[in-house]
């Protein structure tokens, strides 16, 4: 047994939410983290090489060369070299812009911990690639730098879900990824569920249900989730004014498109903006 993944160590620090934050570490046995209430964003960690554990509740995964492992907001969750092991990972987090949602359909284990398995050498190659463009852009983070870093963790995303599914063909319902792209294309327009069903040429609980299944939410969480997610890259990349950026994304009042902000982020849209805007790196651990 791993004591770094059970005892009372201290907790370990995470990035403020906004900017996305990455990096590439190579650590021998004594190195952990304890979240014991998760983070408030997404976490990805990629295994180059050697071999971590993760522990979720009780549950232990191993994570070796070629691994993925997608750690949602709010997952607890332990981490820590095995004894007598090297961990080399690469690193990101980041809030998922609204286009990426279907990509973060992936297999959830125990505690939502998301976790794949990559066996495809060039599909390695090209994660361990993009993983350095992203890194790279992440150090010097002006508007520029940001969006490439994005495009190199959307083709991360991508491939991670383009192995899946060639692992298991249509294990998504074509339904559920209509409705997510009518979303992306629409998302301030007024959605109902009983007209989403009717598009998709399924009853409302049908559709419900294919959500909870596949997405991890229900309908219209999910929409909020997109909206809220859009927002929050307006408010980085933006100076638009917060009742602006709530009309955009379908929020009619700005005072409720705040209380939602905070209750998915954390934080404030202000707070989130000035987060996003200052010129500084973190350099603390995943």
């Amino acid at each position: 047994m791993n004591p770094y993944l059970y005892h009372q160590l201290p907790d370990t620090m995470s990035p403020p939410l906004g900017p996305l934050y990455a990096s590439h570490f190579v650590e021998s046995y004594g190195y952990y983290g304890r979240r014991p209430h998760g983070t408030k964003d997404w976490l990805l960690i990629y295994t180059v090489s050697g071999e971590g554990a993760f522990r979720i509740d009780q549950e232990v995964q191993l994570s070796g060369p070629g691994d993925a492992v997608i750690l949602p907001p709010g997952t607890p969750h332990h981490y820590a070299t095995p004894e007598g092991k090297t961990w080399e990972l690469q690193w990101v987090h980041f809030l998922p812009q609204p286009e990426w949602t279907r990509w973060l359909q992936l297999p959830r284990l125990a505690g939502q911990l998301i976790y794949m398995r990559i066996g495809d050498l060039e599909s390695r190659g090209r994660i361990e690639g993009a993983f350095t463009r992203l890194i790279a852009d992440c150090r010097s983070m002006n508007k520029l730098n940001e969006e490439l870093a994005r495009i190199a963790l959307a083709e991360i995303l991508a491939i991670l879900y383009r192995e899946h599914a060639k692992s298991r063909m249509n294990v998504y319902d074509e339904r559920v990824e209509e409705v997510l792209h009518y979303f992306a294309e629409r998302l301030a327009d007024k959605h109902t569920l009983a007209d989403l069903a009717a598009m998709v040429s399924l009853s409302e609980s049908r559709l419900g249900h294919l959500f909870k299944l596949q997405v991890g939410k229900g309908v219209m969480d999910t929409l909020l989730a997109m909206r809220l997610q859009k927002a929050a890259k307006l408010l980085e990349l933006t100076g638009r004014p917060i009742g602006d950026i709530a009309t955009e994304v379908g929020f009619e009042s700005p005072f409720y498109f705040t209380r939602r902000f905070r209750a998915f982020f954390g934080v404030s849209p202000t707070a989130h903006r000035k987060y996003a805007q200052e010129k500084w790196r973190y350099d603390g651990e995943p």
